[in-house]
């Protein structure tokens, strides 16, 4: 009845050459501003008749408002600025909960939660702590800090391949609670760490590549702990994430039974070599004179690496992995692992004629090892596995063209053919499970070892 006595009113109004008074306008959030309730609704609350009446809601809007919409919600509180605790829950056997992790966090004068910051991760060296290298990293980021969100963990877990199945799952947590708590560029999220820390950054780059955007490694390797063949098998993961090492010269010393040199500057040149090898994006700094300490980027190489943004999905895909956590790449995944658990005690290696004990190691560890590879040729997706159960294929437009029909062909076997729906449901999904906001899919298919592929 009022807002029919207000359009009479206004028509008079009109009518006479005058306009309504501005405070007479009912206060109506107007479309944009509904659909970002809906969404933020959807993606916070853990309700399902909430998340399905945000669903209804937002059912006449095409997609693409609701993909605007989702760039502009803001599902973050203001915080303090300066440094700061926090502790921030890791999972534990790929669950959420339970373990928590310390971490020290420094937000940037101004800190404004409307805004997207650039990450930077840090990890200390052996002995050391959060509070000791966030300070260090602040420091040495100079100018640049006041950009920057930076987190310091202390204590972490699941950095090496000889991590067990529980910690491997502990990186992505990390990520995910700092994703939770702080408004971040996803698409420029950094790890960098000294020693031991350096040796992580690296084994991230290498796993979990699809998260970051580069990885600085200070005094450190990628420790694969294994031996060359198992660093060849994997150097490859790190096809598209810049990674900058830098380490001293003098960082070396001798086996005492050969006298062969060794250390992590041995272990970096040679790495140099197979990047360079494999044209790998993989920047090696010696520092002539310097041993394990006082291990200082050059600044402008350390600011270049800085300004690197995680590079749109490609088309093709080719990850190793030990544990489902790490079975992940763009626009891959891997659910379920069909391999069993080993220690590198376990990997026994026996040459068959004609066959080096390096060569023999290789071939054992690509049997060992899970394997994730895809290329998009068009409107034909080709995937290769390896001791993959399940894995899922997520896609956007910026994949194939979803008006047009598709193939899903994994290993030498058509698994799908038609045309696949773009759901908002399973945008949104994955969007909340990942907390990712900057790569969204609209379309999920689940393929198991045997049958059709199914659109979920």
């Amino acid at each position: 009845m009022l807002h029919a006595l207000f359009a009479i009113a206004s028509a008079a109004l009109l009518t006479i050459g005058l306009d309504p008074p501005e405070s007479a306008t009912p206060n109506v959030p107007d479309k944009m501003e509904q659909r970002i309730n809906h969404v933020s609704t959807y993606l916070t609350s853990d309700s399902k008749a909430e998340q399905g009446q945000a669903l209804r809601e937002l059912g006449s809007d095409t997609l693409a408002d609701v993909v605007e919409a989702i760039g502009k919600v803001n599902l973050w509180e203001d915080k303090e600025a300066g440094y700061s605790s926090r502790k921030i829950a890791v999972s534990t056997e790929g669950k959420r909960g339970g373990k928590t992790l310390d971490v020290e966090v420094h937000l940037p004068e101004g800190y404004d939660a409307k805004t997207a910051y650039p990450l930077l991760i840090a990890f200390h060296g052996q002995g050391g702590n959060g509070q000791q290298f966030i300070r260090a990293s602040v420091a040495l980021l100079g100018e640049h800090a006041k950009d920057f969100i930076v987190a310091a963990p202390t204590d972490y877990n699941g950095m090496w391949l000889g991590s067990s199945a529980a910690e491997s799952a502990e990186p992505l947590a990390l990520i995910g609670g700092l994703k939770h708590l702080f408004h971040i560029d996803t698409d420029r999220i950094y790890v960098l760490g000294y020693s031991q820390g350096g040796h992580a950054s690296f084994l991230l780059a290498t796993f979990y590549k699809d998260q970051l955007a580069a990885a600085v490694s200070l005094a450190g390797t990628c420790a694969i702990q294994m031996g060359a063949e198992c660093l060849d098998v994997l150097l490859p993961n790190i096809h598209t994430t810049p990674v900058l090492a830098v380490y001293g010269a003098d960082d070396q010393s001798k086996d005492e039974a050969t006298e062969a040199p060794i250390g992590i500057a041995v272990w970096n040149r040679y790495i140099k070599q197979q990047a360079e090898k494999l044209n790998l994006p993989i920047t090696m700094i010696e520092l002539p004179g310097v041993g394990h300490g006082g291990v200082i980027p050059p600044k402008d190489a350390f600011a270049e690496i800085l300004t690197k943004k995680r590079p749109p999905l490609s088309k093709t895909v080719s990850h190793r992995f030990r544990y489902t956590t790490q079975a992940r790449d763009g626009w891959l995944r891997q659910t379920q692992f069909s391999g069993d658990p080993w220690t590198s005690q376990q990997l026994i290696v026996s040459p068959a004629n004609n066959e080096t004990v390096g060569e023999a190691m290789t071939a054992m560890l690509k049997e060992k090892l899970g394997y994730l590879g895809g290329k998009i040729d068009g409107q034909t997706i080709h995937i290769e596995t390896h001791l993959c159960g399940q894995i899922e294929v997520l896609l956007n437009d910026d994949l194939v063209d979803l008006d047009k029909p598709i193939t899903i062909v994994v290993d030498g076997t058509v698994r799908f053919e038609g045309t696949a729906k773009r759901k908002l449901r399973t945008m949104l999904d994955i969007a909340k499970d990942d907390w990712e906001f900057q790569r969204l899919f609209p379309v999920r298919f689940e393929v198991g070892r045997k049958g059709k592929a199914v659109q979920r």
